[in-house]
């Protein structure tokens, strides 16, 4: 259970953060240079992970839900590196898995609409009444 592992909030930090600092670079290093391909594995590695967890541990994530989203969704907006070479094809469907994953997963959907909170300022979240109410049923 990652929600009562004292690990997991630091664990997701980190994943963010090393996704932060690896896709600008990634975008930026010109086609060719041999560190490109390690850059995008690394940074494809790391979203797989994310979306695993979501996946597999939907209410445990849910705190982690909307930044996660919101980085992800980047990746669909900003589709070109420096060099206007459309980047990740492997990154823009695992975006695409993710929010699949997060708009059809029923812990997410059950006892309260969607189960989901849309807003401006914080995009996609889990509504917290929503997860409450799930894991008392549980």
């Amino acid at each position: 259970n990652l929600d009562r592992s004292e690990h997991a909030q630091s664990l997701f930090q980190a994943f963010k953060e090393v996704l932060t600092v690896l896709m600008p670079l990634s975008r930026s290093i010109p086609r060719g240079h041999p560190l490109r391909d390690t850059l995008r594995s690394m940074v494809t590695c790391v979203m797989g992970t994310v979306i695993g967890a979501q996946k597999q541990h939907p209410l445990d994530f849910s705190r982690y839900l909307g930044p996660f989203v919101k980085f992800f969704t980047q990746t669909l907006s900003e589709p070109f590196d420096k060099d206007r070479e459309l980047i990740f094809e492997k990154q823009t469907v695992m975006t695409v898995n993710l929010l699949s994953n997060v708009l059809s997963c029923p812990q997410y959907t059950s006892l309260s609409g969607s189960g989901l909170v849309f807003s401006a300022t914080s995009g996609i979240q889990a509504d917290p009444q929503a997860e409450n109410r799930i894991r008392a049923t549980l």
